[in-house]
């Protein structure tokens, strides 16, 4: 709606207009609402769009790299992190970059390079944690327990995140009480059966149109 403010009698200024319906700033509150409302889908869309208005590029662009900070990665973003991450001040650019990547490793289609991807990065910091767990993540999901295992145990590097990953490889390798053993977290059997974890099986690329 229209809305023109006040004018006192005898003034020579022009009413003020405010159009509500399109403030490109709305959509940055309207986005908090939506991550608040649990629509996290609804919210990286409203950012994305709002990151292509001149007026709010930059604000939009921050706020969608915090949002996709704190949501799991999912394929669907691909183009979110892009945006995000096309911003120069970016914060915690290299954890985007790793979720990024992680939700590649989701996508039949990209899988490959970003197992590729990880694995170099690995190989120059084999000492990363958050690297060595996103590659065996996705190692994982792609059907290669096996591996994934070698990569959650491998390079000396302990945590209880690289603990629990080998656990969900060890589960969906059917080796179920060497999981219990090593990790103290609860590991329920709809990992295995919800296939986010489950027993291996290669991923297989959707035919393009």
């Amino acid at each position: 709606c229209l809305v023109a403010q006040a004018q006192e009698p005898g003034s020579a200024e022009a009413p003020t207009i405010t159009n509500r319906a399109t403030d490109p700033w709305g959509a940055l509150g309207k986005a908090e609402q939506l991550l608040r409302s649990d629509k996290p889908d609804e919210a990286v869309a409203t950012l994305h769009a709002a990151s292509s208005d001149p007026v709010t590029a930059e604000a939009a662009k921050r706020q969608l790299a915090a949002a996709l900070l704190t949501l799991p990665p999912r394929p669907a973003w691909a183009a979110a992190y892009a945006r995000a991450l096309s911003s120069p001040g970016v914060a915690q650019r290299s954890e985007l970059e790793l979720r990024a990547l992680r939700a590649a490793g989701m996508d039949p289609n990209r899988h490959s390079a970003a197992r590729a991807q990880l694995t170099e990065l690995l190989r120059r910091s084999p000492g990363d944690v958050d690297i060595r767990y996103a590659l065996g993540e996705v190692l994982l999901r792609g059907g290669q327990a096996d591996k994934a295992l070698e990569v959650f145990q491998g390079g000396g590097s302990r945590s209880n995140r690289l603990d629990q990953g080998a656990a969900y490889a060890l589960l969906a390798l059917g080796r179920v009480d060497e999981a219990s053993r090593l990790s103290s977290a609860e590991l329920p059997g709809s990992c295995v059966s919800s296939g986010l974890f489950g027993p291996p099986r290669p991923l297989r690329a959707r035919k393009r149109i």
